[in-house]
């Protein structure tokens, strides 16, 4: 029988299923921190996404060419993102590594006005409030630059996808492309893993936690966010959703804090304030723009 929910009903879920998304995609950098401590980034990505990629397979339907192309474009765009992330993760600390990664909304919002040729001074300022935050974030970590420059890249890729997405999702269901993208994700991290993946294996058994938090960042950050992030975006409009997607950030510092003893200084809350405060005026600018269109 199927399930009839009223406008309402709908409305609240996508805002629950939105924030949930946030929520997991927060959790990431503390988990994925967790697993390099013992495995390779490779390594992780391997197990992780080949989880999220069975959890899908289920579920392809009207498999065909275009499917398959959009979904390895996809595919390739998300490998990138979770690869530089994981190596970011490296050196860089996962509160910060969250703040830095809440630039993709900025960078969506940069690259539609740069595609549209209207950069208009208040996504110029915004944009340059939300860098400098990021700066006096940096700058007071005293980490080294690679790894937060391999996440001011992965925020950019993102952005991308964020973008590529918005193209390729209203042509084919929604669990058939992800599915194929996990799978080409899977595919690729398979090669770069190849030469230790047989030590990779053998780090696990030493370290059986490390399967847990594999196995929650496949199931929670993979599989059932984009699931979640799906559903939640029929039912509200994009620009409330993206809203929601701006306390990722939080949550990352907050799971950082409790699970890795991270915290931020003086000059740190000071840069992670303008990032929030950056995200939140493009936000803001954009649902007003949806309501005068």
């Amino acid at each position: 029988m199927k399930l009839s929910l009223s406008k309402n009903v709908r409305r609240f879920l996508g805002y629950l299923f939105s924030l949930g998304v946030a929520l997991l995609l927060g959790s990431a950098p503390t988990a994925i921190k967790e697993v390099i401590a013992n495995l390779s980034p490779a390594g992780q990505l391997f197990m992780r996404c080949t989880i999220a990629a069975i959890i899908f397979t289920p579920f392809i339907r009207n498999l065909n060419t275009k499917l398959i192309r959009d979904g390895a474009i996809l595919g390739l765009l998300l490998f990138s993102i979770y690869a530089t992330e994981a190596i970011g993760l490296l050196t860089s600390s996962a509160n910060r590594a969250s703040f830095i990664f809440g630039l993709n909304i900025v960078f969506v919002m940069l690259f539609e006005f740069l595609l549209n040729k209207r950069l208009s001074t208040r996504v110029a300022t915004t944009c340059l409030l939300a860098f400098v935050g990021i700066g006096l974030i940096i700058l007071e970590s005293g980490e080294p630059l690679a790894g937060n420059f391999w996440l001011l890249t992965c925020a950019f890729i993102d952005a991308t996808q964020i973008v590529a997405l918005g193209v390729f999702a209203p042509r084919h269901p929604p669990a058939s492309l992800a599915a194929i993208q996990f799978w080409v994700i899977a595919l690729l991290s398979l090669l770069w893993a190849a030469p230790t993946l047989t030590e990779q294996f053998e780090v696990v058994k030493a370290h059986p936690e490390t399967l847990g938090y594999i196995a929650y960042m496949g199931i929670a950050c993979s599989a059932l966010a984009i699931l979640l992030q799906t559903i939640a975006q029929r039912w509200i409009p994009s620009h409330e959703a993206a809203i929601f997607s701006a306390t990722e950030p939080v949550f990352g510092a907050i799971f950082a804090f409790f699970f890795l003893g991270e915290s931020f200084g003086i000059v740190g809350f000071v840069g992670a304030a303008m990032v929030l405060a950056g995200v939140t005026r493009i936000l803001r600018g954009e649902e007003q723009r949806e309501k005068v269109g």
